[in-house]
């Protein structure tokens, strides 16, 4: 019933809305978690093993959330799109509570905070759940228009300090996945489900590097270097090493001598590009 509730109210907000102290934390286990699609294809993460994962979708945007009911433990990220160009995420905020308040009389808000420039907000607050436990959470409102993304992450309050590294991140690798590409993908299973593909060991021409890569897949791989790609391209992975070394800014220093690529920042691709480093089709 506590998740159902929270689903009522990302349901509610977009009605509305179409006419941080960090806490200690522990280091989660990573060998106890599992990729996930969700059932409709639209979202893939990492969860922890034994946790449920479900979706919502609505006219104007999406909402995935993952939850422990054992534990209490709950996130979820609502993804929205063409919002009002009115309205910034202080308003987002309160509309929203407004109408959590509605359904949850007993919320307790702890603390919010915004950005100067209104478009981050961060809610903390408490409610309490059947048994009387007590619920210690995160609203989180990030408005870029005309998209808004909604991240909400809460646990008993008395476990959330342990439990907080394991919420973000769920919430740190929640993908949102092409939907024609998925739709392609489970078309070509036999019984209409996700399809996932058989994986061969392949080792490169030299005998540098091996790797597991899709049954079917092309590889091309050298010096421990590797590019494979679907057979009509529509997916696919490179990989490399570069030496990459800032131009420096200290007085009576050359860095121009030390080994590597000397470029002020810049996204991979372009000064592989003009280096004329980056990766040939044959290897």
């Amino acid at each position: 019933m506590v998740f159902k509730h929270l689903i009522l109210l990302a349901a509610i907000l977009i009605v509305v809305f179409f006419p941080q102290n960090p806490h200690a934390q522990t280091k989660p286990d990573f060998s106890n978690y599992e990729y996930c699609v969700t059932d409709d294809g639209t979202f893939g993460l990492y969860k922890p093993k034994g946790w449920q994962t479900g979706t919502r979708k609505y006219p104007q945007g999406r909402m995935v959330f993952v939850y422990e009911e054992k534990s209490l433990s709950y996130v979820s990220q609502l993804f929205l799109e063409k919002i009002d160009s009115n309205v910034d995420a202080v308003a987002f905020a309160g509309s929203n509570l407004k109408n959590a308040i509605q359904q949850m009389p007993d919320i307790k808000i702890l603390e919010a905070r915004s950005s100067r420039d209104r478009m981050r907000t961060v809610v903390k607050y408490q409610r309490t759940v059947p048994q009387h436990t007590i619920i210690e959470g995160k609203y989180c409102f990030n408005v870029k228009h005309p998209t808004a993304l909604v991240t909400l992450y809460e646990a008993p309050a008395k476990h959330l300090k342990e439990k907080v590294s394991t919420l973000l991140t769920i919430v740190a690798n929640i993908t949102i996945l092409d939907d024609k590409a998925y739709q392609k993908l489970r078309s070509q299973s036999k019984d209409g489900g996700p399809a996932t593909l058989p994986m061969r060991e392949q080792s490169a021409d030299d005998r540098t590097c091996s790797l597991m890569v899709p049954k079917g897949w092309n590889l091309t791989a050298g010096s421990g270097r590797a590019v494979c790609a679907a057979p009509d391209d529509s997916a696919g992975y490179l990989f490399i090493t570069v030496d990459f070394i800032g131009k420096s800014r200290i007085p009576y220093f050359d860095s121009s001598k030390i080994p590597g690529l000397h470029y002020d920042y810049m996204p991979p691709r372009p000064p592989l590009i003009s280096s004329g480093r980056w990766m040939p089709k044959s290897v």
